[in-house]
């Protein structure tokens, strides 16, 4: 738990903790990360999100597949 922080320092705001806090342990298993008293979870992070219709001239079905990409 981080605690009296310097107010005097540029820190970034709870959400953007969060999200950089997701990016480097989000996926871990064997701790939590809390911000504010909210857990914090590897989809924390925002993306692109965009849907691509794939059609295969043999198949018999058709998908929809929905791809986040998320960049540093």
């Amino acid at each position: 738990m981080l605690s009296k922080l310097n107010p005097n320092l540029n820190l970034p705001q709870p959400d953007r903790l969060k999200q950089i806090l997701a990016q480097d342990y989000g996926r871990e298993t064997d701790f939590a990360i809390f911000v504010n008293d909210e857990r914090v979870f590897a989809f924390d992070v925002p993306g692109t999100t965009f849907e691509c219709e794939v059609k295969l001239p043999m198949a018999r079905c058709q998908a929809t597949y929905t791809v986040c990409s998320r960049t540093r």
